[in-house]
């Protein structure tokens, strides 16, 4: 080959490798650029729509598996998990020979159809719905008790419906040795059971004994006695389902608590059902035969090792409320008295479509996973990586798209159901919206160690930066959410956890206090809105102003000229408008913390009276008692009352509507309150 030939060739081959390699360095550039970019800690998660506690017609439920799977997809559901009952009886026997002697009630459920087929059913629906999960869980009532009298027909079962969902069971031979009342035969407490089965053989031996020595001239009671001991014996046997028996009166969460042990061993999830679900007396048909349970969810604190518990519903329930049963659980769990904490998810105990209310998906638990899989699910139910929400409109809800602690100096950052190591003041980021965007405002709660720390009511959506310079940084806390919409929307999400290490805490505690203490006796330089001043900006600052005392009545004279803020103001000096951000000013203003910042508004002037475009300066109440509200709606709290015939100062109409009559702001005292307009009367 000539040697120019060889020349070109090797020219253009460096050519084509030195654009292979400048290919090479930008793809890998750009993956270390991505992998190293801060993303939020929801980024890495996509958020799931899931429905439990479903029943179908292997229960009580209406509708079967396939009706049910084909209305879940419409409605835009990910997974329905089914929970029908695994057993539903009532058994009452004369004593001693119960087992024997007894009457019994059973309606449907999958013990008697068979929880093979009731797996197999589910199953080869999933093959058919291959958009949604269809998965199996179970609904079990381990144990109740008798009271009263079978001769005076007032035989009342106790705790019949206490309920625990069991979810994560894969083989069906677990299912059917489940530790409950009227269950299969077991081994399971032979150990527990085999004293008094001893006993009564040895009498039965006995008996045989004395049949075969005087078979001639026995008396014909040793046949009585004979029939008795196979009796007791047969009634006896040790290959019992359960170690407790229905006629011993209440036993406390012990049955329950044995439950949990049993589904823990075999890898399956328990979660606490309708703990304030009033059931109360019912009979059972034409029988003589009564049950009842009484809302108990102070067995949240009685019972251990169980996964969680349904902490929303259709109806309200107060064990999620702040410092209530669940707050406690969550306290054991930090101080170290509590082996696991506890989740909460969401469920409405679905039996049929419109029944008493209820709608399929009406209450959903949202899971965070990182694939569309059974096991990422289940995962996210067994670590609490999930938030409950009710919505009231058809496909709209209210949407947690990122929610996370951080630690400021390492950057560290942790979301639901996950735990931080700090060495400083956490800070809390909350991004919330509506996933149809028809929730236009939402009232945000957020808790920490069973106490409300913040509170705030903005429009959607809302992003909220906030740091916790309270919290005392030592041991362990956590932090959960509550959000609620006026229209019924609720958003409760799960906690994060906060461990504090480090020396230097307390240093850096008490420094970060001193400057806050600084910052609150200062003015300080405000920033230009972000946010143009529409209806609904000017909602969230009448809400920030209307707990603050009145600003004081001799305005302090601005000193230097400064630059014309988008909310205006009637400046005492001409205002000029410099290219360069204008130097501090003192101006009379109000304060409000926002985004961990102590941030200040000017007072806007659209707190005043508008004469010309509102009927009258005062209005008069037309009731004794008139509710003085936080904020325009009834989900907010009252801040005080007026009496019937009150004058009260004017200020403005919201755009809030309560049958066809806006919601109005009203000044006390200097006060801003919210009444509706039906209640008062103008000048």
């Amino acid at each position: 080959m000539e040697p120019s030939l060889k020349k070109d060739r090797a020219v253009v081959h460096g050519f084509f490798f030195k654009k292979k390699l400048l290919v090479l360095i930008g793809i890998y550039l750009s993956v270390f650029l991505f992998d190293f970019t801060p993303q939020p800690v929801h980024a890495k998660f996509i958020q799931l729509d899931m429905a439990l506690d479903v029943k179908s017609r292997f229960s009580d439920g209406c509708s079967s598996i396939q009706e049910i799977a084909s209305l879940a997809q419409h409605r835009g559901i990910d997974a329905v998990v089914f929970s029908d009952h695994f057993r539903d009886s009532l058994q009452y026997g004369i004593r001693p020979l119960e087992k024997i002697f007894n009457t019994k009630i059973e309606t449907p459920s999958v013990a008697v159809s068979g929880i093979n087929t009731y797996l197999a059913e589910i199953s080869l629906n999933n093959k058919t719905f291959t958009h949604i999960h269809l998965l199996p869980s179970i609904e079990s009532s381990p144990f109740y008790y008798w009271t009263g009298n079978p001769l005076r027909k007032k035989l009342v079962a106790h705790d019949r419906d206490k309920h625990l969902a069991i979810i994560g069971l894969e083989n069906s031979k677990d299912y059917e040795g489940l530790p409950t009342l009227n269950g299969n035969f077991s081994k399971r407490y032979i150990g527990q059971a085999q004293v008094r089965f001893l006993f009564l053989g040895f009498l039965f031996f006995i008996s045989v004994v004395l049949v075969v020595l005087y078979r001639d001239n026995y008396p014909k009671s040793v046949y009585v006695f004979l029939t008795v001991a196979i009796l007791l014996l047969a009634n006896n046997h040790p290959f019992i389902s359960s170690p407790y028996n229905q006629y011993n009166g209440n036993q406390g969460s012990d049955p329950y608590q044995e439950v949990i042990d049993y589904v823990n061993d075999r890898g399956g999830m328990v979660f606490w059902n309708h703990l304030e679900t009033d059931y109360r007396r019912q009979a059972l048909g034409d029988s003589s035969m009564y049950t009842k349970t009484r809302p108990h969810p102070t067995d949240l604190l009685l019972t251990n090792n169980y996964t969680g518990f349904q902490a929303v519903n259709d109806t309200p329930i107060t064990a999620s409320d702040p410092g209530k049963e669940w707050d406690q659980t969550l306290i054991q769990y930090i101080r170290g008295e509590r082996a696991k904490p506890v989740w909460g998810y969401g469920s409405n105990d679905f039996h049929c479509e419109g029944q008493d209310g209820h709608k399929l998906g009406s209450v959903r638990t949202i899971a965070l996973v990182s694939e569309n899989s059974k096991n990422d699910m289940f995962n996210a139910l067994r670590t609490g990586r999930m938030y409950a929400v009710r919505k009231s409109g058809e496909n709209d809800r209210l949407s947690l798209d990122d929610i996370s602690v951080r630690d400021r100096t390492t950057g560290n950052k942790a979301t639901l159901g996950q735990e931080l190591v700090a060495s400083d003041f956490p800070e809390i980021t909350i991004d919330i919206s509506s996933t149809q965007g028809g929730v236009e405002t939402a009232h945000l709660t957020l808790i920490r160690n069973g106490k409300i720390v913040k509170e705030e009511t903005a429009s959607l959506p809302h992003k909220l930066v906030w740091r916790d310079l309270d919290v005392e940084l030592n041991g362990k806390a956590y932090y959960r959410l509550k959000a609620e919409s006026g229209a019924g929307d609720l958003l409760l999400s799960n906690p994060i956890f906060v461990k504090f290490s480090g020396a230097e805490l307390k240093v850096a505690s008490i420094t970060e206090r001193i400057k806050r203490s600084i910052m609150k006796s200062k003015e300080f330089k405000i920033s230009e809105p972000s946010v143009p001043p529409d209806s609904k900006f000017e909602e969230q600052k009448i809400k920030i102003f209307e707990t603050e005392p009145d600003p004081p009545k001799t305005p302090v004279a601005p000193k230097k000229q400064v630059t014309k803020p988008r909310i205006s103001v009637a400046p005492k000096k001409k205002v000029t408008e410099p290219r360069l951000p204008p130097p501090p000013v003192v101006v009379k203003r109000e304060k409000a913390v926002v985004a961990n910042t102590v941030s200040e508004f000017i007072k806007p002037p659209s707190l005043k009276p508008q004469e010309k475009s509102e009927p009258g300066k005062y209005v008069y109440s037309l009731l004794d008692g008139l509710s003085l509200k936080k904020g325009p709606g009834e989900i907010f709290p009252d801040t005080g009352t007026a009496v019937k015939g009150e004058r009260l100062l004017f200020v403005r109409r919201t755009s809030i509507m309560h049958k066809d009559k806006p919601w109005i702001v009203v000044k006390i005292n200097g006060q801003m309150y919210y009444v509706w307009e039906g209640f008062v009367q103008f000048e």
